[in-house]
């Protein structure tokens, strides 16, 4: 991706992160084995220099939302109902669930009208989803 100013930024700042916050060198004497336990801290800006591209692509690329609320709302009502259902009883069932939920995430996504593409569908003409590109 290219370096655009507040990439640069970031790179500056997660550097700086790293002197502030050095790894913890592991000790042999007390663990002879594995890797020693890191800080939260030490932990995060590692991970935000690995995986800076991802971290940075709703930048680069405006189809890509800033957030992954979409996503965490999108199975939120199947976690929920599992919790307090006890679960699907029947595994096709549950298949059906959540085929119909994942098709009119994708229409609402679409800004597609759901109770018109609901009576079409049952009218045996389902409206397809706008593929993506």
């Amino acid at each position: 991706m290219p370096c655009t100013p507040h990439r640069r930024r970031a790179r500056q700042l997660v550097a700086r992160g790293q002197r502030e916050n050095p790894p913890q060198a592991r000790d042999p004497a007390l663990d002879p084995r594995g890797k020693t336990k890191q800080s939260f801290a030490c932990n995060l800006l590692a991970r935000l220099r690995r995986y800076a591209d991802q971290v940075w692509r709703f930048i680069a690329d405006h189809r890509v939302p800033f957030d992954n609320n979409q996503a965490e709302r999108d199975i939120r009502l199947p976690k929920l109902k599992q919790k307090i259902s006890g679960g699907l009883r029947v595994a096709q069932g549950f298949q059906a669930f959540c085929t119909i939920r994942s098709y009119l995430a994708t229409l609402r996504k679409q800004r597609r009208k759901l109770f018109s593409a609901l009576i079409r569908n049952f009218s045996g003409c389902p409206p397809s989803p706008i593929p993506a590109e």
